[in-house]
């Protein structure tokens, strides 16, 4: 015998047949479930009533039914034989469920009765005892109660292997549980099963109940379901549906899909539809899992074999559900069509995405649903007057906003060519319906429209208030007065600059404007005594009819004295041109200028200032005005002193320069106009500090970065065209400028001109990285407009024009860029040469920066290694040699006395006051229609005052006016247009005083008075007091004895030179200099000046001028070769014009260098003799 032939003969087959039920049994997690599977016996035997009777030790079930026949009994007893395959519109179709009885009995014992007419088919009646499962046995014969033909007794059997209990009282209170909990939904999907009635009869625990259930087709698709839920001592449960069924695709006839809305119809007949209570998904019968809906769902998915679950991941599933989702979506257009659509249909669809996160399988009826809303006409509208689409609808916040603007005021509103649709008021986001009201507003993106929300609406369509009717208005208002809290200025939500003021001349105003820190009135409270004001008022009627609205709500007040001005302001700048006279002009600058400091004010007056206001310019000749909105306004001259007009001049057309001296003469100063907007900015990048860094892929570009000052695109406003220009026009006048304006800017910025770049993904830091600026002057950036650019743009002491490579920063031109900064490493940054001075000061400032205990061990080191002598033989000679400083005594009290300054000897003084006048270069003015300064040397004099005036070795500095000590003084030159440029000839001043002082110098009387006061000063007053003071009406100045001394000398010998130039020109002949004619100043540009202020006057090419000329008078000393006696070195003289000459030097500090004298002081003082 073989092995297959030995396992086969040692197989016991009834005991695996009999192990295989037992653990189908165990299947059922739910050991009450097996009332489902009789359930599903009644409705396929056709049966329209089932009877549940419980008693301590056994369960009878009976039905009404077919009677049983002998196929049926075989599929009963069989497994996998079920008799109700081949019959397609059955449910149990398995042959599995009903063996679930086994789970509280062991045998069940069946009795069949038929009906006269099943008799007449050969259905016989019998008894059967079934027993393991398969095995029917004939046992005797009982009535079926009357009215029914089936009838099972499942006598109990607790704590076997299988049995789902281990005593009978857990498995009679499973039982009793599930027949009160049956629900009438069990007999939602039945076709033929219309009441099941139970029976508890437990001593001290008989209760008795039933579900009855009634449909009326309303279609072959829907029906109409009410159903009864009734338990002993209990009020009956009535309860609605609405069924709708949808056929699918199956091997199966007649199966179908099914939804079911729970409702409710109160006496008035309304339908409300209600949250299911027991959300499962139905299988005929509910299964254990939750569909995830408000709703019943049934259908045949496929279950789990115990028939508890309903797999998601399942395809059949996820197929059934695809047509679930159509199905729904028609049932919800079929219901709108009935009417019955409304917010509580709404509310339980689904609606929320995330209720599918853990059970996907009905998702696609969320995107159904969502597709439905946003493409359809089912959003129900107001008043159950309709449907309306998601673009067409709006949600109104409260009742009086809906009714305050019905459907075809809300559109003309709008106004975009829709008509619009309130949805039902009771939409609210805190009401029954907040979940659709979401929805709605953050899903389908509809509008809800609050009573502040309605201000962008009103200012984007002032038509819609203005053909309003007053009454109407009223209402408004009224609503408004509902919800003051939108009209508080500390809600940053307020509607206080809505248009919807009516005003008595009939215009829409908004009640307020937004200034830079609060808002400004615009309309005004009716006032008898204002009525005739320039300003707006509140229509009177509307002002009688909702008085505490404006004066409660919106606090209107009566006109103040800012509105008038305003008002005022902005009706004689309306026009085209500015028609009005200087006087006016200046009186509105000094008003602005004192509300601009108000910051309730300063924002509502730059807006003014921009659109509806004027500035005097000026352009050679011409005088035009200006609106600061329409192009950028310049001053001419930088606050430190930079040429800006100069610097333009000849490179753009787009630039507008402010007629500064006659503001400045009316008392307007640079800060006044600075608040209008006019601006001395030339340097463009200051703002910005990141940026994307381009890597030449264009698919990375990571960000960049700078902290602190450094600005990496630093840049200066018309760079390239300026260094075009000085290249082209090197000798001209402006040029120069150009070029000092540049360097000027520089030196200005020096803290933002290199630093770090850091830059992200990955792309490495840029260290030490110059500003663009930088890179452009110095050729190593691309730059398309310069590639005609010969790097040259900075002037050498001899007026050449060089790049910065070709020289050392010692050559620069001293007068145009100030003296050489040892600190600064700009040099470094343009790349100047270095030669050995710059090497000597690289030596001195590494020393400088050791610390003193090393320079005093490098003192003696040396000391004892050049001259063989130690520090304390050396020390017993000339005493102490330590390095360190003594220390101050820091607790001392600090006390401020005016600086002194005493002459110790008046002939030195003299003499040096000769040599000043002497070396002084003369002052360079650019001629337009006035005088231009550009050779101020703005260094020299600030370190000339602050070497007079500085307080205690401190870095505060004595202001000459009002006395007292800062650490930032200004200088300000005694003479309004010196001929040359003298230090001693400026005064140190306070910000403050030195305004006062511009002040004075305007006036040429007490101008005058200042100068001949000075000149009155005597030696004697001079010597005897440690500070000299000069008083001028309410100016008391004080001087150091030195510092006036040598005014006074300047003056005098300026007086006298003056006098003998002019004694000279009598006796040799020379041509006399055209004098240039300035033109008057106005304060009132007649109308041949004005020009419109879109086109500017055009930019004048500017004449060259030579560095170096001369005059036939004095053409005999050019080429002769003379001795410097102060300076000790020869020259030669390159250019004479009668006041000053021109020296080559040979020899000395200047060897190389032109260098420029006062002609007359050289040859009265002998300074200069000719030796060839």
């Amino acid at each position: 015998m073989n092995i297959a032939d030995k396992i086969l003969q040692n197989q016991d087959r009834d005991g695996m047949l009999r192990r295989s039920l037992e653990r189908i049994v165990q299947l059922y997690t739910d050991k009450s479930h097996f009332v489902y599977e009789l359930l599903q016996n009644a409705e396929d035997a056709e049966a329209t009533k089932i009877r549940f009777v419980q008693y301590p030790d056994r369960m009878e079930v009976m039905h009404d039914g077919k009677s049983f026949t002998t196929e049926n009994l075989q599929g009963l007893c069989d497994i996998g034989q079920s008799d109700k395959v081949n019959d397609l519109n059955q449910i149990g179709e398995f042959g599995v469920g009903f063996k679930s009885v086994f789970g509280i009995c062991e045998t069940v014992r069946l009795y069949s009765s038929p009906r006269n007419k099943e008799l007449a088919d050969n259905c016989q009646p019998f008894a059967v005892e079934i027993k393991d499962f398969t095995k029917p046995v004939d046992i005797p014969a009982v009535e079926v109660p009357t009215g029914y033909t089936t009838l099972f007794v499942f006598p109990y059997s607790v704590g076997f292997q299988f049995s789902g209990f281990k005593n009978l009282v857990t498995l009679n209170e499973a039982i009793t549980k599930r027949l009160k909990n049956l629900g009438v939904t069990t007999l939602l999907f039945m076709r033929h099963l219309e009441l099941i009635e139970y029976e508890i009869k437990m001593p001290g625990k008989e209760a008795s109940g039933e579900y009855l259930l009634d449909a009326e087709p309303i279609n072959d698709h829907c029906t109409r379901v009410s159903a009864i839920e009734a338990e002993d001592n209990k009020t009956d449960v009535s309860l609605s549906f609405i069924k709708f069924s949808m056929p699918i695709d199956s091997r199966v006839s007649n199966r179908t899909i099914d939804i079911a809305f729970t409702t409710t119809t109160d006496k008035d007949g309304k339908t409300t539809f209600q949250k299911a209570k027991n959300p499962y998904i139905s299988v005929y019968f509910p299964t254990e899992t939750e569909s995830k809906l408000d709703f019943t769902i049934q259908g045949p998915f496929r279950t789990t074999p115990n028939r508890s679950s309903v797999p998601a991941e399942d395809e059949e599933n996820n197929a059934l559900a695809e047509q679930t989702a159509k199905l729904l979506r028609r049932s919800v257009l079929e219901l709108r069509d009935m009417g019955l659509l409304d917010l509580s249909l709404i509310q339980i669809l689904p609606l929320v995405k995330n209720n599918f996160d853990v059970y996907p399988l009905f998702y696609p009826l969320y995107e159904e649903m969502l597709d439905l809303f946003s493409s359809e006409c089912v959003l129900p509208v107001k008043d159950g007057k309709g449907y309306t689409k998601a673009a067409n609808a709006m949600i109104a916040r409260s009742k009086e906003v809906a009714e305050l603007l019905p459907s075809d005021l809300i559109s003309e509103l709008i106004n975009d060519k829709r008509h619009y649709e309130w949805l039902p008021i009771s939409l609210t986001e805190t009401g029954p319906y907040k979940d659709v009201f979401s929805y709605f507003s953050s899903l389908l993106g509809i509008e809800v429209i609050r009573p502040e929300d309605l201000r962008s609406y009103f200012n984007n369509n002032h038509s819609f208030l203005e053909n309003r009717e007053n009454d109407w208005l009223v209402r408004l208002y009224n609503l408004y007065e509902t919800v003051p809290n939108i009209f508080f200025e500390s809600n940053y939500r307020n509607i206080l600059d809505a248009v919807i003021v009516r005003t008595a001349s009939g215009r829409m105003v908004a009640p307020y404007r937004k200034s830079q820190s609060s808002y400004l009135p615009n309309v005004f409270l009716p006032s008898e005594k204002a009525m005739q004001a320039e300003v707006e008022f509140v229509h009177p009627y509307l002002f009688e009819n909702c008085r505490s609205f404006f004066e409660n709500v919106l606090h209107l007040k009566t006109p103040n004295e800012y509105e008038h001005f305003v008002k005022s302001l902005e009706k004689r700048y309306a026009g085209a041109d500015f028609i009005g006279s200087f006087e006016e002009h200046v009186q509105d600058i000094h008003t602005l200028v004192k509300y601009l400091s108000n910051s309730d004010y300063e924002d509502d007056l730059r807006r003014i200032v921009q659109k509806a206001f004027y500035i005097k310019c000026r352009s050679e000749d011409k005088v035009y005005w200006v609106r600061p909105h329409s192009k950028v306004i310049r001053f001419p001259q930088s606050e430190t002193g930079l040429m800006l007009e100069q610097y333009y001049k000849g490179i753009t057309q787009d630039i507008s320069f402010v007629d500064f001296d006659a503001y400045q003469s009316a008392g307007i100063t640079f800060d006044d106009l600075r608040s209008l907007g006019i601006t001395d900015k030339i340097i463009t990048g200051d703002e910005e500090t990141r940026g994307e860094y381009s890597t030449g892929n264009p698919g990375r570009k990571p960000e960049w970065e700078t902290f602190g000052a450094f600005r990496w695109k630093l840049g200066i406003d018309k760079l390239e065209e300026a260094l075009l220009y000085i290249s082209q026009h090197a000798k001209a006048t402006d040029a120069i400028i150009k070029s000092q304006v540049i360097f000027k800017t520089l030196q200005e910025n020096m803290d933002r001109l290199v630093g770090t770049v850091y830059i992200g993904g990955g792309t490495p830091n840029k260290y030490d990285e110059p500003a663009d600026v930088i890179h452009t002057l110095n050729g190593d950036g691309f730059n398309w407009r310069l590639f005609n650019w010969n790097g040259k743009w900075l002037y050498t002491e001899s007026g050449e024009l060089v790049s910065q490579k070709a020289i050392s920063k010692h050559d620069l031109n001293k007068s145009l860029y100030g003296k050489v900064s040892l600190d600064s490493n700009l040099y470094d940054l343009l790349g100047f040469k270095k030669g050995k001075i710059d090497q000597y000061e690289a030596i001195v400032k590494d020393y400088d920066a050791l610390s003193d205990e090393k320079k005093q061990t490098y003192f003696e080191i040396e000391l004892e290694r050049r001259f063989h002598i130690t520090p304390e033989q050396l020390s017993r000679e000339f005493g102490s040699l330590s390095l360190q400083e003594s220390s101050t005594d820091q607790s001392k009290e600090y006390e401020f006395e005016f600086p002194t300054a005493s002459v110790k000897n008046w002939d030195a003084l003299k003499k040096h006051a000769a040599q000043i006048l002497s070396y002084a270069s003369p002052t360079v003015y650019a001629t337009a229609v006035r005088r231009i300064r550009v050779s101020r040397p703005q260094d020299d004099v600030r370190a000339y005052l602050k070497n007079m005036y500085q307080v205690n070795s401190s870095f505060q500095y004595a202001c000459q006016l009002c006395h007292r000590p800062f650490p930032n003084v200004e200088m300000c030159q005694l003479e309004q247009k010196p001929d040359v440029e003298l230090d001693p000839l400026n005064v140190c001043l306070c910000p403050n005083c030195a305004a006062k002082f511009r002040t004075l110098r305007n006036d040429k009387y007490l101008a005058d008075r200042l100068i001949d006061s000075i000149l009155d000063v005597s030696e004697n007053e001079i010597e005897e007091n440690d500070h000299v003071s000069v008083a001028i009406n309410d100016y008391d100045f004080w001087f150091t004895p030195t510092h006036i001394a040598e005014i006074i000398e300047l003056l005098n010998l300026k007086k006298q030179a003056t006098e003998e130039r002019k004694a000279s020109s009598k006796i040799v002949s020379k041509p006399t200099p055209k004098q240039e004619a300035e033109a008057p100043e106005r304060n009132i540009a007649t109308p041949e000046q004005k020009v419109k202020e879109e086109i500017p006057p055009p930019t004048v090419e500017p004449k060259e001028e030579e560095l170096q000329s001369d005059t036939s008078a004095y053409g005999e000393l050019i080429g002769r070769r003379v001795f410097h006696k102060p300076k000790k070195a020869y020259a030669r003289v390159v250019g004479c014009d009668g006041e000053y000459v021109v020296l080559n030097f040979e020899s000395g500090d200047k060897a190389g260098q032109d260098i420029k004298y006062n002609l007359t002081m050289c040859l009265n003082n002998g300074w200069i003799e000719v030796v060839d």
